[in-house]
């Protein structure tokens, strides 16, 4: 007998705990004591040249996106000035070419599509 009233025991006992650590759980997660989990504001790109003054301090995830975008704009921005001044020098016709390796070429006429070209230049 005294070893069913022990087991009974035990069981409420573990009941117990159980029913608190649930009710634990719900009062802390909607409960007057859960603590809100607002998110921190973040840098939305408005397709301007420069982002907000705040937005080069910011820190974490937001601030690792913003540098990153800054990162590719200038990248971007560096391409585009090489390819003007190079559209720039092309166009300036202060290119000079010199070849070389001339008796290692191999060149191969297509005459029909040769004949063709001076065609259609010719109408």
């Amino acid at each position: 007998m005294m070893s069913l009233d022990r087991t009974t025991i035990v069981l409420l006992g573990a009941n117990l705990i159980v029913s608190g650590a649930l009710l634990w759980t719900n009062l802390m997660a909607i409960g007057p004591l859960a603590s809100a989990a607002d998110a921190a504001p973040q840098y939305r790109s408005t397709r301007g040249k420069t982002p907000p003054s705040g937005a080069t301090e910011l820190t974490g995830a937001a601030g690792a996106s913003t540098r990153q975008r800054k990162q590719m704009i200038d990248r971007l921005d560096a391409i585009q000035k090489s390819i003007l001044a190079l559209e720039k020098t092309m166009i300036s016709g202060r290119i000079a070419v010199q070849v070389e390796n001339f008796d290692q070429l191999e060149v191969t006429f297509d005459y029909d599509q040769l004949r063709r070209a001076f065609q259609k230049e010719s109408e």
